[in-house]
């Protein structure tokens, strides 16, 4: 499951600063004929249709303590092909090891409020070369573009990084956290020396397990209503 994120938030402030929500030019006036749907984006470097397909993975998250090492202790994740393309092509400081990835064996848990750690990696495009002048399709605005190959990267514990504190060999699975893995991984992905598999950035995304409240919301004036508990 995806995470939710609020796209174009800048925008939005400056839009709902206008105060009547109809500006009469500007990026603003720009942003809005895009949410109207006048102004359209066109995608010149988009993912293949091929590198779309999904793939399931496991994971021991860092939210739970696992009492072992076997799949029933792992939760199921996935990756794309572009990503998986990605990692053993353009990401070739780390692996799947490294990134605490394990291959479907069967008995693996479910959870759809379950979304991973993730590093994301950009990487300049092969023979791709600086727009200095591109055109916004959102705020009609120009601005300098460098196409770019951008993965990302599901990862849990695994002991086959070291630990971000004091630099030891991590030997114990529960031991394990999250900075611990991400840090090894930063280092390890920016080490190749051929420099087209260095990426030119790195984000993370911190592991969530979400939870749908739902239901109404019990206020000092709700009645509760009663019902056979005996």
């Amino acid at each position: 499951m995806p995470r939710k994120k609020q796209r174009f938030s800048r925008l939005l402030r400056e839009l709902k600063g206008t105060g009547t929500g109809n500006p009469e030019s500007g990026r603003t006036k720009a942003f809005l004929d895009y949410l109207k749907g006048v102004n359209k984006v066109t995608q010149t470097n988009k993912v293949p249709d091929a590198g779309r397909e999904l793939f399931e993975i496991a994971l021991y998250p860092f939210a739970l303590t696992p009492s072992g090492s076997t799949p029933d202790q792992r939760y199921k994740a996935s990756i794309s092909v572009y990503s998986l393309n990605g990692l053993s092509s353009r990401a070739t400081g780390i692996n799947e090891e490294k990134l605490g990835i394990n291959r479907i064996a069967g008995g693996e848990r479910e959870n759809a409020d379950y979304y991973p750690a993730l590093m994301r990696a950009s990487f300049s495009r092969g023979g791709a070369s600086t727009q200095e002048n591109k055109i916004s399709g959102i705020t009609k605005e120009p601005y300098k573009y460098v196409p770019k190959r951008t993965f990302s990267f599901p990862f849990g514990r695994t002991t086959s990084v070291t630990d971000a504190g004091d630099g030891t060999n991590e030997t114990v699975l529960k031991d394990v956290d999250e900075l611990d893995v991400y840090r090894f991984n930063l280092n390890d992905i920016k080490a190749p020396s051929n420099a087209d598999n260095i990426p030119s950035s790195v984000s993370y995304e911190a592991e969530v397990f979400k939870t749908d409240g739902g239901g109404k919301a019990l206020e000092t004036s709700t009645q509760i209503p009663t019902v056979n508990v005996g």
